[in-house]
Formats: C-alpha cells, sequence, structure tokens
C-alpha cells in the first residue's frame, strides 16, 4: 500500500496535510506542475489528491502522529480535515485510504466532532509503557552505535538506567537521553568509562534543566503565584496558606501590570503548579473557617532565585518586595 507519515505538530493545517498527501502520491496540477504551498482554494487540493488517489486501484495508509495538536491548534479546522479523511472512501470508487491517528492524550476523542467520531469507526490500541527489560533491549542497540567498544563499564549501567527510566515514566527517548548525558558527563571529566555513578549524576543534571525549562515557560500568572511563594519562602516562612499566598501574589501581579486573577482562580493555579511537581500542597480543615492549601516549594529556592534572576520583570519585582 501506499504511505504517508505527518507529523501534526509541524504539518499543522488542512492545507498543508493535504499538500503532504499530494507530495506522497504524486498528485500534480492540470498542468503537470507541483501543488503550490499555498495559494489553493482547500475543496480544490482535496480534489487533487482524490482524483490522484483514484485513478487507479490501490490502498493507502496515512499516519497523522500528534494527531491532537491538529484539533488542539484549531478546534474547527482539525475536525475538518479529520472529517473530510475519514469521510473519503465513500467518494472513491477504486481506492481505499486509512487513517491510524497516534497521541499521547488520552482524552483527545473528547475534543472530536460528534460527525467526526461517527466515521472514523476507529480501533483503539493502548501502548503500555516500556518496562526495565525492553528498555534495556533498547539501549543495548543504540549502545552499540553510540559508544566506543568497552566505554559502559559494565551491564550493571544499561539495568540502572532501564530501571530508573521505567519506574519514572518507561520512555524510550528519555532513557536514551539519560544514557546520553551519562556519557557526556564522563566525556568533559576525561573518564574513560561509563560508570554507575555518572547515570545517577546525569539524573539529577536532567531533573534541573527540566525544572528549569518547565519554570521558563509557564504562563505570567502561573510564574507570579510560583515566586509569591518563593518570596514567602525566602523569608524563611515554612508553613505557608493560600490567603498569604493571595496576598503576596496581588503585589507581584500590581509590579508586573498584570490583571490580579480571584483568590479562587489563585487557588486553581496552586493545584496546577502541584500537579507539575513545582510545589507541595496539602488541604487543612480549619472547622467552620473552611478549608485552605498549606504549600511549600517542592524543588530548591536556590533553582527558583537563578531562574528569577534571568527574568528581569519578576526579578526587579521580588526585590521590590523581598527589600
Amino acid at each position: 500500500p501506499l504511505t504517508a507519515h505527518i507529523n501534526c505538530r509541524i504539518v499543522g493545517t488542512n492545507y498543508r496535510v493535504l499538500k503532504t498527501l499530494c507530495d506522497a502520491i504524486g498528485a500534480t496540477m492540470a498542468d503537470g506542475s507541483d501543488v503550490p504551498f499555498t495559494g489553493l482554494p482547500t475543496d480544490e487540493i482535496r480534489a487533487i489528491f482524490k482524483r490522484q488517489l483514484d485513478s487507479d486501484s490501490k490502498i493507502m495508509v496515512v499516519v497523522l502522529d500528534e494527531v491532537d495538536s491538529l484539533v488542539k491548534r484549531d478546534i474547527n479546522q482539525g475536525n475538518d480535515i479529520l472529517y473530510g479523511l475519514t469521510r473519503m472512501n465513500s467518494e472513491l470508487s477504486q481506492s481505499r485510504i486509512s487513517i491510524i491517528g497516534i497521541s499521547n492524550d488520552l482524552t483527545f476523542k473528547d475534543m472530536l466532532d460528534p460527525r467526526v467520531l461517527s466515521t472514523l469507526g476507529e480501533e483503539e490500541v493502548i501502548f503500555a509503557p516500556y518496562n526495565a527489560v525492553e528498555l534495556k533491549g533498547i539501549l543495548q542497540q543504540r549502545v552499540e552505535i553510540a559508544f566506543n567498544p568497552g566505554v559502559i563499564g559494565d551491564e550493571g549501567v544499561i539495568n540502572l538506567v532501564g530501571a530508573l527510566a521505567a519506574q519514572e515514566h518507561g520512555d524510550a527517548r528519555r532513557a536514551l537521553d539519560l544514557l546520553r548525558t551519562a556519557g557526556e558527563l564522563a566525556e568533559r571529566r576525561g573518564d574513560e568509562r561509563v560508570i554507575q555513578d555518572h547515570v545517577r549524576e546525569a539524573q539529577k543534571v536532567i531533573e534541573r534543566d527540566a525544572i528549569t525549562d518547565t519554570v521558563k515557560t509557564l504562563p505570567m500568572q502561573s510564574k507570579a503565584v510560583l515566586f509569591a511563594v518563593y518570596v514567602l519562602a525566602d523569608k524563611g516562612q515554612n508553613d505557608i496558606f493560600t490567603g498569604e499566598c493571595f496576598n503576596v501574589y496581588s503585589e507581584i501581579a500590581k509590579s508586573l501590570s498584570l490583571d490580579t486573577l480571584t483568590q479562587r482562580r489563585v487557588s486553581d493555579l496552586i493545584s496546577e503548579l502541584d500537579m507539575m511537581g513545582l510545589i507541595n500542597t496539602t488541604v487543612i480543615s480549619k472547622g467552620r473557617y473552611g478549608r485552605t492549601k498549606k504549600i511549600k516549594l517542592a524543588v530548591s529556592k536556590k533553582q527558583i532565585g537563578a531562574i528569577l534572576d534571568d527574568d528581569t520583570r519578576l526579578s526587579q519585582a521580588a526585590r521590590d518586595i523581598i527589600g
């Protein structure tokens, strides 16, 4: 069969999806020229693709990788392209098209239009995370390609990487990233072999980098809430409650010229930061006075402070409040 693999995070519009499909089967304009990157009505480029596909008897398998990106980017456009592709078999006389959608979002189908779901006729296949034995097999395969013979100190290195990755996420890419980082640490130190100590240190490096990236990409309102917790912790306050956090957040929001959210919405953002692992919260009952959250930073103050220094606006606001 004909095949086309489309990464929907990169190819994210109806037109570009159809253009990619046209290229995959060699569909051209009436004059024989390539289908242009822009400029045609979507209906026209769809007709070009359909005409070429149905020119003789064939089967085409289309893999839409990260298919949820289509709908998350533009829910109407995303549903339109999926509806058009799933309905296409009823418009073809000689050929057939089959769609495989790949997504890490288990709730993705909740965003789909009922018409898309009814024509999809889907069979859902859930792939479990890799276990330690499977990860070990993948890692051994890559070690033979990426490392010189004898560089991996002993089999325990691969076993440790596989075990750590399986316990945390079961993600092969992140397991490979851990092994790569361990190798880079050994190389920078001039060590001839990668040992288990390098793996454990690499895990700490990756965790630090992940936290930094997470904080830097937070929306500004979430950053303001996180740094309100940081300010209170920096002042030596061990037990931080929602009300106190909201008061400091209000000062930071005002300093940053942000709209001040309600205390209820700030409480929601606190819960989101807790889910990300940036803070820890415990719900405390105060009897007839209701409930509140006790908050603690889940990452070091030093690391948050370093990130703060990189953000001029937040750094200035925090200095004004901390004094």
